[in-house]
């Protein structure tokens, strides 16, 4: 049992680890044919990302990382 905790332990400090970038190709580039981060404005992605946050297990602390990097890239 400590070996799956510690296991657990382990993948929560590399999720928190990850960036927007990552979590987004992670979480949503692979269920979407995304179109380019610049398509939408930064408000745009906000409620596109709130959108998804209701309808996606995504931890929110993951939602606005990846809601940060779609906006940063919208600029």
């Amino acid at each position: 049992v400590a070996v799956i905790i510690n296991g657990c332990a382990t993948e929560a400090k590399i999720a928190k680890e990850k960036t927007g970038s990552q979590l987004w190709d992670q979480n949503c580039a692979r269920c979407h044919n995304a179109p380019p981060v610049s398509t939408y404005s930064s408000d745009q992605w906000e409620v596109l990302a709130l959108h998804m946050k209701t309808r996606t297990m995504i931890p929110d602390t993951d939602i606005k990382k990846i809601e940060e990097f779609l906006k940063e890239g919208s600029k």
